[in-house]
């Protein structure tokens, strides 16, 4: 490296509080995990390594990236990490850049999707890389992240209009078995609760009738 800047090899993001390694752009463990990284991975030594340690000490409360909370789906991308072209399922969070993955989650997870193939495209964040990857949907020229986001607020809403369809056809079909219950009132097939009930009334005032004919033998001496 012929002249070495700091400001050109690792800096803070603030919002999550997490240092990012400019070089191979990409978050950095906090504490040894930051020695190493400059000192096996990107070679620095001496004065180089210290400025950098310097200024990762000068910071306090440092995030993981592998555990921090991401930023919202739809948010601006962040400099120093690259966008990456990706899928990302319409009925869950699952994010990732392989295609393949991305149709092999809709068959594995049997998610319901009405035209279309369940995952649209967008650009992709993460501070991690490779296995350690956690994704977030960034904008690409104000558009994409808001999309996504806007897809998913659909498909929710969608699914919720189809639960009150199923609601309203439930209910359209109990209250035409109510009309059909009254309407077959009196009639030998009625499943009426109350005709039925009326029915052994009937039945017990003729039974009640015929009681003395058949326990008055009891009676004559």
């Amino acid at each position: 490296m012929a002249t070495f800047q700091l400001n050109e090899v690792i800096r803070l993001y603030e919002p999550c509080n997490i240092l990012l390694s400019l070089l191979c752009k990409a978050g950095i463990k906090p504490g040894n995990g930051t020695v190493s990284h400059f000192r096996n991975q990107h070679k620095l030594k001496g004065n180089e390594l210290q400025q950098v340690l310097t200024f990762a000490a000068s910071i306090q409360h440092l995030s993981d990236p592998a555990t921090v909370d991401l930023p919202q789906d739809g948010s601006v991308a962040i400099d120093g990490l690259p966008q990456l072209k990706g899928y990302s399922c319409m009925s869950c969070r699952y994010m990732t850049i392989n295609r393949d993955n991305a149709v092999a989650h809709q068959r594995t997870e049997a998610h319901t999707v009405v035209g279309g193939p369940g995952w649209t495209v967008v650009t992709l964040q993460s501070f991690g890389q490779r296995k350690h990857a956690r994704y977030w949907v960034v904008k690409r020229d104000g558009a994409v992240g808001d999309r996504v986001v806007g897809d998913r607020v659909a498909r929710a809403l969608g699914g919720l209009a189809s639960s009150l369809r199923a609601c309203e056809e439930i209910l359209e079909k109990e209250a035409a078995e109510r009309r059909k219950t009254v309407e077959e009132v009196g009639t030998v097939t009625s499943r009426s609760r109350w005709v039925t009930y009326m029915g052994w009334i009937k039945h017990l005032r003729q039974a009640n009738r015929v009681e003395p004919a058949t326990t008055g033998d009891a009676d004559e001496l």
